[in-house]
Order: C-alpha cells, then structure tokens, then sequence
C-alpha cells in the first residue's frame, strides 16, 4: 500500500479533477497525517471494516479531527473518502471487477466535487453518506449511469410477458451531474450495464427501474419535446408519481441560487426558465418512479411493443 498522499496524487489524476482542488486536498492530507495521522489510520480501518454500518460514526469522529486541524469537514471527507480508494480498488480487482469499471464507479467523486463547488464553494462533498455506498462494492457506473440493487417499489409491472411485483429484485438506476444525458449515451450505459449484471437475472431479461425527480411526468409538457429530460423519461414505463411540497433538488438546477424566491431563480437556461415559470404558476415539484425490460438488444414495454436500441 502506497502512503495515504502519494496515493491521493495518483487517484485525483485517474478521476481528473481539477488542478486548483489538488493542491487544496494535498495540503489537507498533509495536516491530517501530521496532526491526526493515528486517528486517520484508526477511522480508516474502522470505515472499510464495514462501510454500510461504521460510516456515520466514522465521519463524526472524522469531523472532530478536521475541526482540531481548522479543516473544512467537506473537505476532510472528501480525502478521506480518497485516500480509501486505495483499499476498495483492491477490493474490486479481488472480485476480478475490472479497472475500468473502478474507474468509472469513481468518476461520481469528480462529480460530487464539482457540486460541492458549485453549491457551497467549498472543495469536497456534502454528500460524503451517499459516496460511502460505492464502498459496499454494491454500486456500480457503468457509462454514463450508475446501478445497484433494490426492492421494486410499485406494486406491479408487467412487461414482455413478465410481471414485477412488490419487494422484487430489480436493478435501480442513478443518474450523476456529469454532464448531457444524451439517447446515446444512455443506451450505451443500458448496455453495459446488460452485461455486467446479466448473470443476476438468469431467468429473465434485466430489470431496470428509477426513483428520481427526472422522471417527474409533468416534465413531458413543461419541456421541450427535444429535451434529453424528456427522452430519458420515456425510457421508462411509468410506475407511479408523488408530488413534493418543497422541491428537494432545486439546488441540481439553481446551485448556491435554489432557496430564493421563485422570481428570483436565475433563468441562464431554458431548463432553469421552464422551471422558474412552472413553479412560480403554483405547480409542485415530484418524483417519478419508472420501470422497463432490457433483453441486451430491446427494451420490452408494458403496452407490449419491443423497441430495439
């Protein structure tokens, strides 16, 4: 194993992130190392003896060490999380997972950096929970999408002949801010993650489904038709919809912006516009949860037509 920061060196060029972060997260390991270098090492192996379990009481013990290093907790996290990787990819090449698909998997810290800084100008992550669940070797990016398992949360689907009920295995798709969300690159991504996981559902075609604001039917109205949006929510049959009081994912369109008022959005893009308008007209923001087949070539819809992609 290489130390902690010449690792981080080589880890932040794999996941390209920005040169002006490096140095940030360079002289924050050194101040750790130097300061809590054996509590580093302690919540290091307390962490990866089980991430799903130890992560929220690692982080807090984590938060006390960067405070008493006058260090941003987004960014304590952020190294942390990095000098870890270390370990997981290990772990993958173990599982005989390729480095591709590390790689890959791991591009959602270049993602959640870029949020950070874009919401709270801050390098590092808010959202260091959601990025200790890559460190369960359960979630996976392949392409442009990530996937892991989940439960299926309507209370049927049927489609291709098949019928998906409550509590089911299916594979639940999450969409990362890394950039346009392309029909080609999301078929690309369906592909991939066809062969990956082809081997879990032997008895079936593979069963994708997602839970996100993205698919949120209104928006095939509110948008225009040529909206990836629009297309991304039509690879899926709807399942069903809720419509929130308060719109949790503003800040994914609005950033530092999204607690104003709603005449007071900025309106930069036609996505913001459109959302601005929608909101201020007295609509609710919602999630939508969709659900479809893949055979590896077709996606097998529940009005029974076969669409090849």
């Amino acid at each position: 194993m290489k130390q902690p920061n010449e690792y981080l060196s080589e880890f932040m060029e794999l996941i390209s992130l920005p040169q002006e972060s490096r140095q940030v997260f360079l002289e924050a390991g050194k101040t750790l190392l130097e300061q809590q270098g054996a509590e580093m090492e302690r919540l290091s192996a307390l962490f990866m003896a089980d991430p799903a379990e130890n992560a929220g009481n690692v982080f807090e013990q984590l938060d006390k060490a960067a405070e008493a290093c006058s260090i941003h907790s987004y960014t304590a996290s952020y190294v942390f999380l990095c000098w870890n990787t270390q370990e997981l990819r290990e772990r993958y090449r173990a599982k005989g997972i390729s480095d591709e698909v590390f790689r890959n998997t791991m591009m959602d810290l270049n993602y959640k950096l870029t949020e950070c800084r874009h919401v709270h100008g801050i390098w590092g992550t808010f959202v260091r929970g959601w990025e200790a669940g890559f460190f369960t070797i359960a979630r996976f990016g392949l392409g442009r999408l990530q996937y892991e398992f989940d439960n299926f949360r309507g209370e049927s689907y049927t489609a291709g002949g098949i019928t998906v009920k409550k509590g089911d295995r299916v594979l639940t798709t999450h969409i990362p801010s890394a950039g346009p969300l392309t029909k080609d690159l999301r078929e690309d991504s369906y592909r991939r993650a066809y062969e990956f996981f082809k081997k879990d559902f032997p008895k079936t075609p593979v069963i994708f489904t997602c839970y996100s604001w993205l698919l949120y039917p209104p928006h095939d109205g509110m948008l225009p038709k040529n909206s990836n949006i629009v297309s991304f929510l039509h690879d899926f049959d709807p399942v069903l919809s809720v419509e929130t009081e308060t719109f949790g994912d503003a800040w994914r369109i609005y950033g530092a912006d999204a607690d104003k008022p709603f005449d007071q959005l900025p309106r930069e893009t036609a996505f913001q516009r459109a959302y601005a308008d929608w909101l201020m007209s007295g609509h609710k923001a919602g999630l939508g949860y969709g659900a479809v087949l893949f055979d590896g070539k077709r996606f097998l819809r529940a009005d029974g037509s076969r669409e090849n992609i």
